[in-house]
């Protein structure tokens, strides 16, 4: 029974209760009010909660290595997580997004883990979700974090005509990405910190990377332009790369699509930007495979060998169609594609697991221009695009698929919210879907800089002398100071059961083991505890608190209870110096089923 102190996994999985029924498809007469059973809302619902219940704590930062890191897709899914949350007030979105994206941020509004010098227009993205979190609490960090951010676009590397570098590294290229990932953010800042010169420079990224990746014939853009025209994955005449790949119109559209949320409606730019976008539309549309109704990896490319229909783009698309036309920027004439693309999301892409929950499938788990990608050239060919992994719920997909449900609710002119029920995807289990909420209220206990190591109290590292006085001495003393780390160095140290005090912090060091003794005895006399989470009085456990507060046990040392096949495993049954505890384990079961006090259900030698 050793127990190494890395950190370990903890996984909640809620119940989600999910309908289902045919897809509905006829939909000539009158728009579909549900697709498999469920609105889009219901739908959108549903996938937050999965992807919620999946992820748990994995994108927030952690001190000690290990989370997540300032990322684009936990910007994007963060911020969908937002936007369900003002149609269907849910407060362990907010709590999660808290999580993910507030855990990075200082009181002084710095982000752990972020370096400016790369100019990468990627760490703007999470940057809208910093000013939705300001907007929704009025902390000071969110803002100072927001003015950091806009603050690296001042030094962001141009190319001659103003263009931003998608990244330094990508020295001279503009990508569609980029225009997803900052534009939005830059005019959102600027509308409501009232700057009203950065309108222009927005406006300007928009007609510089349709002057250079457009392509008439198809309607569609190229993923990328080098300016220079020397890169290999470059048209050596255009500088564009040479295909068409459906995530980076998607980021394209989308970006679109939000920044005309914020640039004024009497900018001079505006209108370009309205064209630019009519013309993505109905590029899109154009290439909408007309049996599936979704849209391809690569897109202009159809049922070539290798090519699929592809998640993310097919969500991006939706959604922007959906949103362009519920904001007036779009015709209802793209209806019918939003609808059409929208039920096939559903019915051939979205998996119901067998856990509860959904999934979506045949997300292109990540592309791009220049360097290497497992020691393939990313070079932008057809071999390309497809060769990259294909996985599920990979959150550029997850978040357009939560932003197009909200959209499409609207478009089909269903109630604007609903109420959560297991029916919607929410847990059965209350407690568990409060998960979000729950972690972001747990906060890392703070210790004085005190150390109380336990050899100074006469402790030997010599896995034989008896060290329980010792270390109970230590523990007192910490505790006394008022707190401070109660250190276990290096060596092999036999006790008995450790009882922490409030402010008292178990540091157990890397080469250090706490050997705790067989001998029953020494757990005794009985303790307040709980068995299978029946309340009873029984052997102390071998780290024990009760009624103490603001403790911890960490480090990377080893706790060992030194289990065996006579030692404590014989209470599960087999041979050994313990009894088996079945009957003891009726016994309680007996006393909680007849209501006696916990006070009178005591257990100890002979049980």
């Amino acid at each position: 029974m050793k127990q190494n102190l890395c950190r370990q996994s903890f996984v909640l999985i809620p119940i989600l209760a999910l309908l289902s029924s045919p897809a509905t498809r006829g939909f000539a007469a009158a728009p579909p009010k549900e697709f498999s059973g469920a609105t889009p809302l219901e739908w959108s619902v549903r996938m937050a909660d999965s992807e919620t219940a999946r992820r748990g704590d994995k994108l927030a930062w952690k001190p000690s290595g290990g989370g997540g890191k300032w990322d684009y897709t936990a910007g994007l899914f963060t911020l969908s997580l937002l936007k369900l949350h003002e149609k269907v007030p849910t407060p362990a979105y907010v709590a999660f997004t808290t999580n993910a994206i507030g855990s990075f941020i200082t009181p002084e509004g710095n982000i752990q883990g972020y370096k400016r010098d790369e100019y990468q227009l990627d760490a703007l993205n999470p940057g809208k979700t910093v000013l939705a979190l300001w907007q929704l609490t009025k902390e000071e960090r969110y803002r100072k974090c927001a003015a950091m951010l806009r603050d690296q676009l001042n030094a962001q590397p141009r190319t001659s005509d103003g263009g931003f570098w998608h990244k330094q590294r990508y020295t001279n290229q503009m990508w569609l990405d980029g225009l997803y990932m900052g534009a939005p953010f830059y005019a959102e800042y600027a509308q409501l910190f009232n700057e009203p010169a950065d309108f222009d420079d927005v406006a300007k990224q928009f007609r510089l990377i349709d002057q250079h990746t457009f392509d008439a014939k198809n309607g569609l853009f190229y993923h990328g332009w080098d300016e220079k025209k020397q890169l290999y994955w470059a048209n050596p005449v255009t500088g564009t790369s040479s295909n068409f790949w459906g995530r980076a119109v998607g980021w394209y559209m989308m970006g679109l699509v939000d920044t005309l949320d914020f640039l004024p409606k009497n900018h001079p730019g505006r209108k370009a930007i309205l064209a630019d976008l009519k013309k993505t539309a109905a590029g899109v549309v154009k290439w909408q495979d007309a049996e599936s109704g979704l849209w391809w990896q690569v897109m202009d490319q159809g049922a070539r060998e290798g090519n699929y229909l592809e998640a993310t783009a097919s969500s991006m698309f939706v959604c922007s169609m959906a949103k362009a036309i519920n904001h007036g920027y779009l015709s209802s004439g793209y209806k019918k594609a939003a609808i059409k693309g929208y039920e096939r999301i559903v019915t051939r892409l979205i998996r119901n697991d067998a856990d509860g929950r959904i999934s979506l499938t045949k997300c292109c788990s990540v592309a791009g221009l220049g360097h290497l990608t497992a020691g393939k050239p990313r070079d932008g060919s057809f071999a390309y695009y497809i060769s990259e992994p294909v996985v599920d719920n990979d959150l550029k997909g997850v978040g357009p698929f939560i932003l197009a449900g909200i959209e499409m609710q609207q478009l089909l002119g269903l109630p604007a919210t609903i109420t959560k029920t297991s029916a919607t995807g929410k847990s059965s289990a209350s407690e568990w879907a409060q998960m979000a909420e729950i972690l972001a209220r747990i906060k890392a206990p703070a210790f004085p800089n005190r150390e109380f190591p336990i050899t100074e109290f006469g402790a030997k590292g010599d896995g034989q002398t008896d060290c329980t006085e010792a270390i109970r001495k230590a523990i007192e003393a910490c505790a006394k100071k008022g707190g401070g780390k109660v250190v276990v160095p290096t060596g092999e140290f036999l006790t008995g059961p450790i009882y922490l005090k409030s402010g008292v912090n178990l540091n157990v060091t890397r080469d250090a083991t706490l050997k705790f003794t067989t001998d029953t005895k020494a757990y005794l006399p009985a303790v307040f505890t709980r068995f299978e989470g029946m309340e009873c009085w029984n052997y102390s456990p071998l780290i024990y608190a009760y009624g103490e507060k603001n403790i911890a046990v960490t480090g990377e040392g080893t706790l060992d209870g030194q289990a065996s096949d006579e030692n404590w495993w014989s209470w599960k049954g087999g041979s050994g110096s313990t009894n088996n505890q079945g009957n003891a384990r009726k016994r309680l079961a007996q006393m909680v089923a007849d209501n006696v006090p916990v006070d009178q259900r005591r257990f100890g030698a002979g049980d």
